[in-house]
């Protein structure tokens, strides 16, 4: 079941309307590394101690150092910089973790930035399936455009996790609204959604475990 069928909330802060190009300008700002010999070396002990913290996603993106091994992984992942780059910098804005970001874009649009799901009463739209009854004061176009779509659904999801204190309630929150989660009435198609998105969240996170240990016990 596709959508962010919920209220809409008070933003606090305004959407920033910035061009495609400069989103990836944007993401392809990276901290130079310095010129070391044998860098692999020096970086692999640092990876290796971080892949054992809770979200070693936001971490090594937060890191100069390893920024650009994190964009290549989601980039592959999503197949799109347009994609990508947006969701990295809007979860590292509202620190909301990399691989429940992903996994619940995957889980709403498979990363299709056009994708369209057409409820009874309402449309959810692009890659956060944004629900026109949440989000009416987006027009037709912003709900299509990756940044625009990207920040208002990280700011939901940021939003959902400080309401439930816990991810799974927040994802349920997300997906079937504030009311039915607090009176304990969760559908269940709700239930398998976020089973859905918890188990990819996994799965994300051993290939992203594997795609940096295969990347840097290859150099060491």
């Amino acid at each position: 079941m596709l959508g962010c069928s919920t209220t809409a909330y008070e933003e606090k802060e305004e959407v920033e309307f910035i061009s495609n190009e400069n989103v990836e300008q944007r993401g392809a700002i990276v901290a130079s590394k310095p010129e070391v010999q044998h860098w692999p070396e020096i970086l692999f002990p640092l990876i290796d101690r971080t892949l054992n913290d809770p979200d070693p996603g936001l971490a090594l993106y937060r890191n100069p150092a390893t920024r650009e091994l994190v964009q290549d992984f989601f980039v592959e992942l999503t197949g799109s910089k347009e994609v990508a780059l947006p969701i990295l910098y809007h979860a590292n804005r509202q620190d909301v973790p990399l691989f429940l970001a992903f996994s619940l874009v995957q889980a709403e649009s498979s990363f299709q930035i056009d994708a369209v799901n057409r409820n009874p009463y309402s449309i959810d739209r692009g890659l956060f399936q944004l629900n026109s009854r949440s989000f009416p004061q987006l027009r037709n176009e912003d709900f299509f455009h990756p940044d625009t779509n990207v920040f208002h659904g990280v700011s939901y999801m940021r939003y959902t996790l400080d309401s439930m204190g816990d991810v799974e309630r927040a994802l349920a929150m997300y997906n079937a609204g504030r009311s039915r989660v607090e009176s304990n009435s969760i559908p269940e198609s709700t239930k398998l959604y976020v089973r859905r998105i918890l188990e990819n969240r996994e799965e994300l996170r051993e290939k992203f475990r594997s795609y940096l240990l295969e990347t840097f016990s290859s150099s060491v």
